[in-house]
């Protein structure tokens, strides 16, 4: 069995009900960069899985996106560029259109921005898609190793293909240089492990992206992509092992 951190989250549902009274917006209520994550099944009922990062430029009548993510199914993980357009209503709701790169036909979204730009949430509207998930603003920059540094809960969930479902969450603590430690605690394939210890290593790059590998002891190591984001407060990740379609938000 290969227990880990699995790239760490939990669809972030609950910051879904952020509060958006009193506000009255418009395309400049989304702008700069932002980090992302979505989750759920696509046209053919196959598990999807991305995390990435965006940046938006307001515009009139419309504004535009250009970004990067991971993406994960049942056919593979791989990394994929992509454009777009967006316009936002004075009651905050959205619609968005984008250019996958690799992808036929343009996918459309809707969201809607909360705590006055700090985030979104996102659905895919496209034909059978089932997808949803959140963004959040990148805030002040702490793209360094150093910029991320102390205690992280984690939960994430996601599917192995080959073995199951998957649900952890835990603790990890990051020394502001390369190493993580930890441990966690979850179901894999109603399989129960508890207070596993893990360690691992992680790099941010300039942008806010990262990479980082983390191993359980006596298991396998596991590599993840992530985003920093909220000031460093939230980390964003994506699992990029092989089979896997597993994603999980941390938190300070």
């Amino acid at each position: 069995m290969k227990s880990t951190m699995r790239a760490c989250l939990v669809l972030g549902v609950v910051f879904g009900f952020v509060s958006i009274a009193g506000a009255a917006c418009s395309n400049s209520s989304l702008s700069g960069p932002y980090g992302f994550v979505i989750t759920g099944t696509d046209s053919s009922n196959g598990a999807v899985a991305i995390v990435g990062q965006f940046t938006a430029t307001p515009g009139s009548p419309k504004g535009s996106l250009t970004g990067s993510e991971t993406f994960a199914d049942t056919a593979g993980i791989a990394p994929v560029g992509f454009t777009g357009t967006y316009q936002v209503t004075a009651n905050c709701s959205g619609q968005a259109t984008l250019s996958i790169q690799g992808s036929k036909k343009p996918t459309t979204v809707s969201f809607v921005v909360v705590s006055g730009g700090q985030a979104i949430d996102i659905v895919d509207t496209g034909a059978g898609e089932v997808q949803s998930g959140v963004g959040f603003a990148q805030g002040s920059a702490v793209c360094t190793n150093a910029g991320v540094k102390g205690s992280f809960s984690f939960l994430n969930t996601g599917t192995v293909i080959g073995t199951g479902g998957i649900a952890f969450d835990g603790r990890l603590t990051f020394n502001g240089s390369t190493g993580v430690t930890g441990t966690e605690t979850g179901s894999e394939a109603g399989t129960i492990l508890t207070g596993v210890p893990l360690s691992g290593t992680y790099a941010i790059k300039s942008n806010c992206s990262g990479t980082g590998t983390l191993t359980p002891q006596g298991g396998v190591a596991t590599n993840f992509n992530f985003v920093v984001v909220s000031s460093g407060a939230t980390i964003l990740a994506i699992e990029t092992d092989a089979n896997t379609i597993v994603t999980g938000i941390l938190q300070h």
